[in-house]
């Protein structure tokens, strides 16, 4: 029976395709995956909107997208 390696002496530790099956990224349900990007859309709408923000405050004129 093969030992399990000393991961803390690899540089990279490369997951099976079994272990990326069972990875809890893939067992999320479908509302827990809609709550994880509402919520990163809302830390990216909100540093959209400090950008916009600090524009206004500088008075830059460049419409950026």
């Amino acid at each position: 029976m093969p030992t399990q390696p000393d991961l803390s002496q690899c540089q990279f530790a490369v997951m099976s395709g079994s272990e990326v099956i069972n990875s809890q990224f893939l067992q999320l349900t479908p509302a827990e995956a809609s709550h994880i990007s509402s919520f990163v859309l809302l830390v990216w709408g909100t540093a959209w909107g400090f950008k916009q923000l600090a524009n206004f405050i500088k008075g830059d004129t460049h419409v950026s997208d």
